[in-house]
């Protein structure tokens, strides 16, 4: 497993911003995400958003087995 990541220590200014508004670049960063347009309250985004969750829980679990996914970083808490 990779060394572990603390993105609020190593990504400061998007975690802490200072007082006055500053424009920021923000590094490319690996999401899970749902993509579309549409009701929000329709039997389509009800089940995207029911398989995002299930894989977003699996992915986040899977640190306590042997199988974690390449490039995962755990966020301690």
């Amino acid at each position: 497993m990779g060394a572990k990541v603390d993105y609020k220590k190593d990504f400061k200014e998007l975690y802490l911003p200072p007082a006055k508004p500053v424009i920021i670049d923000v590094p490319p960063m690996p999401f899970i995400m749902i993509s579309g347009t549409g009701d929000p309250n329709g039997d389509e985004f009800g089940e995207a958003t029911q398989a995002l969750y299930s894989l977003s829980y699996a992915v986040k679990m899977s640190y306590k087995s042997s199988d974690v996914p390449a490039g995962f970083f755990r966020l301690d808490r």
